[in-house]
């Protein structure tokens, strides 16, 4: 067949029948082991599995710690990206008033005012709709 799904099954299943042949004689050696020095067969079929355990445990703390640096990682760049780099406050006492109508954050909430913003004079919201006429 010359299907790719096939051929990586099929690559698949080797690699398995290799690993699970490799763990099976890894298991026989540690069970003739403790057999050889006197200690119960028991003991021997211990370390096969501690060792995929760990193994697995190992790639998995890897996994969340790498994890871990790409967030914080993104965390600064995005961080970086955002910095907005200005010499001037939002008020300063050299800041020129504007006195013609815009868009702003005034004494009645943002909206559009008329008048100054800092100024000598009042300022009025000019889009709120008075209901009483």
């Amino acid at each position: 067949m010359d299907n790719s799904a096939f051929n990586r099954g099929r690559r698949a299943a080797g690699l398995w029948l290799r690993l699970s042949k490799s763990a099976r004689t890894a298991n026989n050696i540690c069970i003739a082991w403790a057999i050889k020095r006197g200690f119960p067969a028991f003991l021997g079929r211990i370390p096969v599995p501690l060792a995929c355990f760990v193994a697995l445990c190992t790639a998995v703390a890897c996994g969340v710690i790498f994890g871990t640096i790409i967030i914080i990682g993104g965390i600064f760049v995005y961080m970086l990206c955002n910095i907005a780099i200005s010499g001037e406050d939002d008020y300063s006492d050299d800041h020129a008033p504007s006195y013609g109508t815009e868009w702003r954050n005034g004494s009645e909430g943002t909206g559009i005012y008329t008048g100054p913003e800092h100024g000598p004079g009042p300022s009025y919201r000019v889009d709120i709709e008075d209901d009483e006429d």
